[in-house]
């Protein structure tokens, strides 16, 4: 049966990782951004609620996180200077008509923040690790199971990946719809699913490629870290 190397340069994926800088294979994180919610972020525009939700449905920017509140409403938080950057350089969609193209997104039931949210997260997770074992359980975390299942057929390959599988946000507060909360993070429009899986195949490709840094897996061995 054919076996696979356990990835190199890997620590315990159920600890947390202290990042210090550029050392073991990960890369230091950059400063956590002030975030405003979304009426912080319409009084910053100057524009109303409605607008400036408006905007955000339609991907004008993206937010760095969702949080769900006790009541299970969901509330999308963005960085303070990505909005400043857009006020100076979209200036001209604070006021007056919003674009006929935008409108019709709208009216067709677009909402972007999703898919703006994990396109970040994502990107923020890959900068932070040079394994490309974790790379790939990155983009992996996004995948429908089926798709991920044609993708990475091999079984102890796709228990490596749900193990080293980050979390992508917090846990939803008790009686939030499970369903609900996996969309939020399931990149299920074919489009955005196709540049997940071209992340996770190069991944694979150079995660295969390497020497393997210790034993290799057998039949019915858990994947170690």
């Amino acid at each position: 049966m054919a076996t696979f190397p356990s990835p190199p340069h890997l620590t315990d994926p159920t600890q947390p990782e202290v990042h210090r800088g550029p050392v073991a294979g990960t890369a230091a994180r950059p400063p956590r951004p002030r975030l405003v919610s979304a009426s912080e972020g319409a009084a910053l525009l100057d524009v109303s609620s409605a607008r400036f939700a408006r905007l955000a449905r339609g991907g004008c920017f993206s937010p760095a996180e969702f949080r769900i509140s006790p009541l299970h409403i969901v509330t999308w938080w963005y960085p303070t200077t990505e909005l400043r950057l857009f006020a100076d350089r979209e200036s001209r969609l604070l006021s007056g008509p919003i674009p006929e193209g935008l409108r019709r997104a709208l009216r067709q039931g677009e909402d972007w923040r999703p898919r703006r949210w994990r396109a970040r997260r994502t990107a923020e997770l890959v900068r932070r690790t040079r394994d490309p074992w974790r790379r790939a359980a990155v983009f992996a975390a996004v995948l429908e199971p089926p798709l991920l299942l044609r993708r990475v057929p091999e079984p102890r390959e796709r228990a490596l990946l749900r193990r080293l599988r980050p979390a992508l946000a917090d846990p939803p507060p008790p009686g939030f719809r499970p369903r609900a909360f996996q969309e939020l993070l399931t990149a299920v429009e074919p489009d955005e699913a196709r540049w997940y899986v071209r992340g996770l195949d190069l991944a694979l490709r150079e995660a295969r490629a390497r020497p393997a840094a210790g034993p290799r897996l057998r039949a019915g061995q858990r994947p170690g870290p």
